[in-house]
């Protein structure tokens, strides 16, 4: 009889070590984060390169012609060079 007593002592002592474990767990307070980044999705494209005003080609001189032609070339390498930082920007 004094062993089934000692034995429902013990289980008595782990019962109440559970218990005040328990018991502390839930008195501490979770740490919460200060911020939240939350993922919002904006447009890759803030504005869109000036596509840029050509020449007429009227009946001009050769020399003009040639220098009008090699002008807007330039004015169009510089607006496709906009236009792939442009999308390069989107990946």
């Amino acid at each position: 009889m004094c062993e089934i007593a000692q034995g429902k002592h013990n289980m008595n002592k782990y019962l109440f070590a559970i218990l005040a474990l328990l018991l502390v767990g839930c008195s501490s307070n979770p740490k919460v984060p200060d911020k939240v980044y939350i993922p919002v999705k904006t447009p890759c494209i803030t504005e869109k390169p000036v596509k840029p005003i050509l020449a007429d080609l009227k009946p001009l001189s050769a020399s003009d012609y040639v220098l009008t032609i090699t002008s807007d070339y330039l004015k169009l390498l510089n607006y496709s060079g906009e236009l792939e930082a442009v999308v390069a920007g989107c990946e």
